[in-house]
């Protein structure tokens, strides 16, 4: 199987290279949001008391379900 080089495609490797960029740099930021929002809403937990409703909030769960 061959590959068809970036060059014939009229596209270049800097150009490419910033398309890969675009792309994948929005999701580490989803990513970092993420673990974030989590850490604000366990730091909450944790000055509220643990409140009953904050029960299910654990560190271990993903986004604190």
């Amino acid at each position: 199987m061959s590959t068809i080089p970036l060059t014939s495609l009229g596209i270049s490797r800097p150009l490419f290279a910033s398309l890969l960029l675009l792309f994948f740099l929005p999701l580490q930021a989803i990513s970092q949001t993420t673990y974030d929002e989590q850490s604000i809403l366990l730091k909450l937990k944790q000055d509220w008391k643990n409140q009953p409703p904050m029960d299910s909030w654990k560190s271990s769960l993903p986004f604190c379900n």
